[in-house]
């Protein structure tokens, strides 16, 4: 029109539009668009809601293609939106929709923040799949989505893509594992007494004397279901992993990162190992060990009544 001392955006168009409807009026063009006395934010949200309308295409040169993790990431996020996976897993520090209904926080679903980086991908993606029990005494279950193959791999990825760690990744023991470090492991393993809280046959019960909320999964799974690296990170910090409402104990470090027993890494490590390379139930290995070691110290035993002097 007749306006001369105009920006020529489109923004400055529509705000001078918006205020003065006529402005733009010439001889020739007659404008009818009444005067609406319209407020700033009222003008804020048609200019929003107008220029929203003509998605501008960049130049290719300003456009991203969207690698395998990124998409599958952006499909993982619709989906857990989908499926309202927040109602019962607590996500990005958000306390899940399920968790008012119950007395004790630790019968929660276990969050999905890091899970990525927790599980391996092989088993991630069979448990979406078919989801299996791995804490029996639990009463909650997670329940089966039918999930289609694409479906959980997609889920898979993405949360190995929101972790920031190399997928798919499965964990496969050594057939030359380090010896020394396994049996010291184990040795560590019963030294810490680990097998009260995590059980891997309830045949005969729970444990005596247990709160089944101080129970965690079964560690037998450990190298089928966890990954090395994040298994050793979390037995050093677990509550900076896990959040402060675990109840696994800062066995080898305090929150503030002091060593707490006298080689925390040594420990660490080779318990990490004996998980890893597990070949049996944690109570077999216990009790033929302790069977081992009453056979040796009655063997040692000396009847001094047939005693030669």
């Amino acid at each position: 029109g007749n306006v001369r001392d105009l920006p020529r955006t489109k923004w400055d168009w529509l705000r001078h539009k918006l205020k003065q409807p006529r402005a733009y009026e010439t001889e020739k063009i007659k404008l009818k668009m009444p005067t609406l006395h319209l407020a700033e934010d009222e003008i804020d949200a048609l200019m929003t809601f107008v220029l929203a309308l003509d998605k501008p295409t960049l130049p290719s040169r300003y456009a991203v293609a969207a690698s395998p993790s990124l998409a599958s990431l952006r499909e993982a996020s619709w989906m857990l939106a989908r499926h309202q996976c927040s109602g019962c897993h607590p996500i990005e520090g958000q306390e899940p929709h399920i968790a008012q209904f119950f007395e004790r926080k630790s019968r929660v679903a276990p969050t999905l923040d890091g899970v990525g980086a927790r599980l391996q991908g092989q088993y991630l993606y069979q448990f979406l799949l078919e989801p299996k029990q791995v804490r029996p005494w639990l009463t909650m279950r997670m329940p089966t989505f039918g999930f289609s193959q694409e479906q959980a791999r997609l889920l898979t990825e993405g949360f190995a893509a929101k972790a920031a760690v190399a997928n798919p990744y499965t964990y496969v023991a050594k057939a030359n594992i380090d010896a020394a470090r396994y049996d010291r492991g184990f040795l560590r393993f019963r030294h810490y007494k680990c097998i009260q809280c995590h059980p891997s046959s309830l045949e005969q019960g729970l444990p005596a004397d247990i709160d089944p909320d101080d129970l965690s999964i079964n560690l037998i799974l450990a190298k089928e279901r966890l990954r090395p690296e994040w298994l050793a990170e979390f037995l050093a910090r677990p509550k900076q992993i896990a959040g402060v409402q675990t109840r696994m104990p800062t066995v080898f470090y305090t929150v503030d990162g002091v060593p707490k027993v006298e080689r925390p890494e040594d420990d660490i490590r080779d318990i990490v190992t004996y998980l890893m390379g597990m070949k049996e139930a944690p109570e077999v290995t216990l009790k033929a060990f302790e069977e081992k070691e009453k056979a040796e110290r009655e063997k040692e035993q000396i009847d001094w009544t047939t005693y030669q002097y």
